[in-house]
């Protein structure tokens, strides 16, 4: 994918998700489950080791944010943190993370740090777009400027 190329289509991310989820069965551990469930209730009943998503309900997770107003979050680092919160399981188990830099609340951008293997991916444009751009754009709103990738 060229940095340039900014209109994606449906059939680019379908190729985009098919190689990555090709490199992670490639590179993964099925041995070692990427989120165990350690809740007491768990334990409790023996299935520690039992893998569970974190965007389950009753996992705890994922905490929700509350809207303001129009529906949209207020553009702050804190809830820019908490919303990559959903897209940091999929970048962990490549061997990447996400941090967030600075907000500018004057003009919405997000500047934010991949880390790991994300840092230095081929596809890391590919993965700020049309994954953590998007996911940020959903939460929102038109509150949001650009997302720009900072060392």
């Amino acid at each position: 994918f060229d940095e340039d190329d900014e209109d994606m289509d449906d059939d680019d991310l379908d190729d985009y998700l098919q190689m990555m989820a090709e490199s992670r069965a490639a590179t993964s551990s099925p041995s070692q489950p990427l989120f165990v469930d350690a809740t007491p209730a768990a334990a409790a009943g023996g299935g520690g080791d039992d893998v569970v998503s974190p965007f389950d309900a009753g996992t705890g997770a994922v905490t929700p944010l509350p809207p303001d107003s129009d529906g949209a979050l207020d553009l702050t680092p804190e809830n820019v943190d908490k919303v990559l919160d959903e897209v940091r399981p999929y970048l962990i188990s490549d061997g990447g993370n996400v941090s967030v830099r600075d907000v500018d609340p004057d003009t919405g951008n997000v500047y934010l740090v991949l880390e790991g293997a994300c840092g230095s991916c081929a596809s890391s444009t590919v993965t700020m777009k049309m994954g953590i751009e998007r996911v940020l754009l959903e939460k929102f709103g038109s509150g949001l400027g650009e997302v720009v990738q900072v060392e």
